[in-house]
């Protein structure tokens, strides 16, 4: 039974690919520490944590910072109302990386059904709350909700919470109001 929990949901995992907000100020985590526990606790746990900061500052290697190459069909600018179509299972395992992700965004077993169909944009995401922790995630960018294209649960236990998918717009394209 040494087997890693797979991922629910898309939405944990962005939201885990997103930096958790930083902790107290020192000061204040000290404050904190004198009030509940006293003065003697607060002092000798400070110690500690500064000896602990002074280690891991010596051995921890910087770590190198992601970076994804622009796509010129990365940012398609789509409002509420517009018809996409979701592009063919090869397009989208072309953005893909080993991960099944772009840009930290899990393109979900569920979703490779929808490749092909049109359905019109619900609305743009910019905000995610973690329903692990409850962190407000702002900043996301270039991601909409298409009305009609809700997760089944299949892959999940079968949930029934039918939740949107995120679709980043790397993955769609616009449909002619023409056609």
């Amino acid at each position: 039974m040494d087997q890693p929990i797979p991922v629910l949901c898309a939405k944990v995992d962005l939201c885990r690919a997103i930096p958790a907000p930083k902790p107290a100020p020192l000061p204040v985590r000290a404050a904190r520490a004198i009030k509940t526990k006293g003065i003697v606790y607060a002092a000798r746990r400070a110690g500690e944590l500064a000896h602990l900061l002074e280690e891991r500052a010596e051995e921890a290697p910087a770590k190198p910072k992601r970076v994804w190459p622009a796509r010129d069909d990365e940012a398609l600018g789509l409002r509420p109302g517009e018809m996409v179509e979701v592009k063919s299972a090869e397009e989208i395992r072309a953005t893909l990386d080993d991960d099944d992700k772009y840009k930290g965004l899990l393109f979900m077993g569920e979703m490779w059904a929808f490749c092909g169909q049109q359905f019109p944009v619900l609305k743009p995401m910019t905000n995610i709350v973690s329903e692990v922790t409850g962190w407000v995630h702002s900043g996301i960018k270039n991601t909409v909700l298409l009305d009609g294209s809700n997760c089944t649960g299949a892959n999940h236990a079968d949930c029934s919470a039918s939740c949107y998918h995120m679709w980043r717009e790397v993955w769609l394209r616009r449909v002619d109001s023409d056609a």
